[in-house]
């Protein structure tokens, strides 16, 4: 099980290789979509890459620490006025 605390954390957690699940809400909590399960293709010092189902690679910014939410085995990124994504190891 992964416990990551805050965004310093979460950069030295990621690791490529690692199997994560990403889930999409709404601003007010109810679900919008899911991503399913997505290997770790890319990590660098300013974002992290997903491979995709047509094996391209989808990058996000690394969050920031007002948006940052921590969660068990895994995080959440909270956008006020947008969606929620959600991230757990699933490994």
């Amino acid at each position: 099980m992964i416990n990551i605390r805050n965004v310093a954390e979460l950069k030295r957690t990621l690791e490529v290789g690692q199997n994560w699940e990403c889930t999409a809400f709404y601003p007010d909590g109810t679900f919008k979509f899911s991503l399913g399960i997505r290997p770790l293709a890319s990590k660098s010092t300013v974002q992290f890459g997903f491979m995709t189902d047509r094996g391209t690679v989808s990058y996000c910014d690394y969050p920031k620490a007002s948006e940052f939410q921590p969660i068990e085995n895994g995080f959440r990124v909270v956008k006020s006025d947008f969606i929620t994504l959600e991230y757990k190891h699933r490994n």
